[in-house]
């Protein structure tokens, strides 16, 4: 059961994860299976009225028990042929046009039901199925329009604004009644002299960090490098250069980020594009997040 703070505008989704997992020894791989697995939802509304969702006519319906709607109507089947591998569920219900507050919402998922078995009989076939990742959420429209920014806020003539678009891993999700959001807290080691309670988000650091890399205008390297080392063969892009020509001559305080490349294997050449960071502290910045229609 999942309670879902609503209104009467808003869609909602069920869904759920599922594996039947077949005895091997007794089946085959290329074996023929087909089944059904039963959903039926229901809710208790703010006033404690029993109601279930008619599949049938896509609304719900006020019920005094559970033959109060045609068991075919209130039942779904999704059909399935595959066995022995995850398989997802996911099913979009109309809003309930006359919720006040709060509604109690259960969903019910029956075992498979099989019509057609490798075998005659069909006995002892299926070791176990295993459910996971029930959720019941709110349909939210917007989700792809969510923008992230960081404004940079400082006393001079630079200034800088940074937005990310499309963003599905966030912390602000997991306070909606949304699915998919990240809900806690992280840090950097910088980090560690302030309270946990005001750590930033997953979305405040990678946005903060842009803004530190470019508060001025970092040095740039392109070039063609050999590698050094045997072990790890190739150089890929979230490893970092250091330029080094000898301390009497000239060696940079930090690694380099790269930013393009492009390699030949064969002659260990690796064609780079990178800028030296400039990650020692953070600028003072704004953050927001925002709905952008």
């Amino acid at each position: 059961m999942n309670t879902v703070t609503t209104d009467d505008s808003k869609k909602l989704k069920v869904g759920f994860s599922f594996l039947v997992d077949p005895d091997y020894t007794l089946t085959n791989f290329s074996d023929v299976w087909e089944y059904e697995i039963a959903v039926i939802v229901y809710a208790y509304d703010a006033n404690n009225d029993l109601i279930y969702y008619n599949w049938k006519t896509a609304e719900w319906q006020t019920g005094t028990g559970i033959g109060a709607i045609n068991e075919k109507n209130r039942t779904k089947l999704p059909q399935f042929k595959k066995v022995g591998t995850w398989q997802n569920v996911e099913l979009e219900l109309n809003a309930y046009e006359e919720v006040e507050g709060d509604l109690d919402v259960t969903i019910n998922i029956h075992y498979p039901r099989f019509t057609v078995y490798p075998s005659a009989s069909g006995l002892g076939l299926i070791n176990a199925t295993y459910f996971d990742k029930i959720f019941v959420a709110e349909v939210n429209e917007n989700a792809s329009e969510m923008i992230i920014s960081n404004t940079q806020n400082v006393v001079n003539t630079q200034t800088a604004v940074y937005e990310s678009k499309g963003i599905f891993i966030s912390n602000y999700l997991g306070s909606d009644a949304s699915q998919g959001g990240y809900d806690g807290f992280f840090s950097r080691p910088r980090d560690f002299a302030i309270q946990a309670s005001d750590y930033p988000t997953v979305d405040n650091i990678v946005t903060q960090e842009i803004l530190n890399d470019f508060r001025d205008f970092v040095k740039r390297y392109e070039g063609t490098f050999y590698n050094l080392k045997s072990e790890p063969i190739p150089v890929a892009p979230h490893n970092k250069v250091w330029i080094d020509f000898g301390s009497g001559t000239f060696r940079e305080g930090a690694s380099c980020y790269i930013d393009a490349m492009r390699y030949d294997v064969k002659a260990n050449e690796y064609e780079l594009t990178m800028h030296v960071p400039n990650q020692t502290n953070d600028v003072t910045s704004k953050f927001a997040v925002k709905l952008k229609k």
